[in-house]
């Protein structure tokens, strides 16, 4: 039959890899035998199809073959209307089943999870009933994955585990991880820190116990040792992340084509450090991440973190180094994010502060007063900044000037008028009390903070003007 010769020979260059012969005599299978010269067209397919009286198995399975093909091709709509139109001539429940997995897989592809999980459950119910594991295995799997995907952890696990009853007894190593790595990544991402640990330590178990290593199956390791330490870090077991840290980071220097700077191992290393108060240690690490990260990502994020550890050892110089570094960064990038506002207003903060904490006052008020003029007057860091340049004229004994600008910052605070309101309250002095919440109201109602919030504190500070004789 000339049409089982083109189907076997389409196969086998599909096999060989030769997907454009493939695609030609799937092609000319079709055409042969219903002489169609538009093979995109399913509507123009099935009008054939259905005046028929006859499909064979072959043209079936000729359409599905073609279908594969687009789908190895990644052109996955082109073989989901071959799939389509397959599975509307097909009578065969297992062939059925077939195509739903392989219409499930593209659109799984195409990040159209809920057309993926519906074909992948009317496979599974096909399949269910006949109790191929062979089959259900990797549709639990895939159904989980899609789930997992949809941030829905819960009902990921479930199919997870239910791909894992069914392999558990046999020895299929590569499996079983899989099925642990994902169960401990929703674990995890759900928080579930304790969960995650458990299945992802029996995962690493079967790996580093693998007799046949390779060097793949090595940076998996490496990589898993991480993840592992990410999970202790969470459940704050800093000394046993700082071990997982380190098993990975000797894997790396062991063999360097390991690194990924994107698991940014120092930086772990010395969160954990500074987490335990181990300043000198974490500072250590921070450094060496940033010659591993050189070049590769912004390490603004590093030099803060530099900073604060000088910082917290009194070493104040060192640490208004690195914050200037960080800020010459930020005020040099062309991205308009509010985030690198606030962090810059941050940084110039307490680069005044610092200043300030080592006497040298004129630095001081240069850098609180880079923040003024960067904020809204209204604004908390502007008050800040005000009471900053008060107490600095204080300590240099002008006080005229001291007053000034405390009075300044005193305007800006509805909270202290709110406090003061309440002292008077309870000396009895009513008339103070009253101008103190009223100027605290109005103070509230220009303020730039969110509306639910002003909201609140206004209805608290009327609470206690009614509470006024």
């Amino acid at each position: 039959d000339i049409h089982i010769g083109t189907y076997l020979v389409g196969h086998v260059c599909r096999l060989y890899g030769q997907m454009e012969r493939a695609y030609e005599y799937f092609l000319l299978d079709l055409r042969n035998e219903y002489r169609l010269t538009e093979i995109f067209e399913p509507s123009r397919i099935m009008v054939f199809f259905k005046a028929s009286l006859v499909i064979t198995t072959y043209q079936r399975i000729g359409l599905i073959q073609l279908g594969s093909f687009y789908r190895d091709e990644k052109k996955y709509d082109s073989a989901i209307k071959q799939y389509k139109i397959a599975l509307e001539i097909q009578d065969n429940h297992v062939k059925i089943s077939e195509l739903n997995y392989h219409l499930g897989y593209c659109y799984d592809e195409q990040q159209e999870y809920n057309l993926a999980i519906e074909h992948y459950k009317r496979a599974l119910a096909i399949f269910e009933t006949t109790r191929d594991d062979l089959m259900l295995i990797p549709l639990y799997t895939s159904i989980g994955k899609c789930y997992k995907k949809k941030q829905d952890c819960t009902t990921a696990i479930e199919y997870f585990k239910k791909a894992l009853e069914l392999i558990s007894n046999d020895n299929d190593d590569i499996q079983i991880c899989e099925l642990y790595d994902n169960i401990s990544s929703c674990y995890y991402i759900t928080e579930q820190y304790h969960r995650a640990l458990e299945y992802s330590t029996k995962s690493l178990f079967i790996k580093e116990n693998n007799v046949h290593l390779n060097i793949y199956d090595l940076k998996v390791i490496a990589h898993f040792n991480h993840f592992v330490g990410l999970c202790y870090s969470k459940m704050e077991q800093y000394d046993l992340a700082i071990h997982y840290f380190n098993k990975m980071l000797k894997m790396w220097e062991q063999y360097p084509s390991f690194l990924d700077v994107g698991f940014k191992v120092h930086e772990n290393i010395a969160t954990m450090y500074m987490k335990k108060k181990q300043y000198h240690l974490a500072i250590e690490h921070y450094k060496k991440e940033l010659v591993v990260s050189k070049d590769q990502y912004d390490n603004t994020d590093l030099h803060v973190k530099i900073g604060e550890c000088y910082q917290r050892t009194y070493n104040y110089e060192l640490a208004v180094l690195h914050y200037k570094t960080a800020l010459e960064v930020l005020e040099n990038t062309d991205d308009d994010d509010d985030n690198d506002d606030d962090i810059i207003q941050y940084l110039m903060m307490t680069t005044a502060h610092l200043y300030f904490k080592v006497n040298q006052y004129d630095s001081a008020v240069e850098w609180y007063t880079k923040v003024l003029n960067m904020t809204d007057e209204s604004s908390i860091e502007h008050s800040k900044a005000v009471n900053g340049i008060a107490k600095v004229w204080y300590e240099k004994r002008n006080y005229e000037q001291s007053w000034s600008f405390c009075s300044k910052s005193m305007n800006n605070d509805f909270e202290k008028f709110e406090i003061y309101g309440k002292i008077f309250h309870y000396y009895g002095e009513q008339i103070f009390a009253y101008n103190c919440f009223v100027k605290s109201i109005q103070i509230l109602s220009s303020s730039p903070i969110m509306p639910h919030y002003r909201k609140k504190y206004i209805k608290r500070i009327q609470k206690a003007l009614n509470q006024l004789k």
